[in-house]
């Protein structure tokens, strides 16, 4: 579908919809590409690859340092990394579930997001 509008008009796009903009004119766009439940398997794919990247950068210091201190030291440099460890992303994930249940309405990919987050690390 071709979607136009007119001066100062605007248009929502939905997460995970594919899109094209084309601008005939000299144009302003506002964007905003939040985080939310569509992406959040992509999401914690990312998390976790950039941990195991903070493990192996680290990896010298592991002997160290007790277990606990490694999984504190690795999520403290993953959140400076990437501004998000793994117990703010369960609670992220956990609050945008909770929210979704109390009012009914249905989540895409709920049964996919439930499944992994039986296997976070918190």
């Amino acid at each position: 579908a071709v979607v136009s509008t007119q001066s100062t008009g605007g248009i929502f796009v939905p997460s995970g919809w594919w899109h094209q903009v084309l601008n005939t004119r000299h144009t302003i766009s506002i964007n905003h590409n939040w985080a939310n439940m569509h992406c959040v398997p992509c999401m914690w794919d990312y998390l976790r690859a950039e941990y195991g990247a903070v493990e192996r950068e680290i990896e010298d210091v592991r002997e160290l340092m007790s277990e606990e201190e490694w999984e504190e030291q690795c999520q403290m440099v993953l959140r400076a990394n990437v501004g998000w460890e793994y117990k703010e992303f369960g609670e992220f994930v956990r609050c945008n579930l909770k929210r979704f249940r109390d009012d009914g309405s249905q989540l895409y990919g709920i049964d996919d997001v439930k499944s992994f987050l039986d296997s976070f690390p918190f």
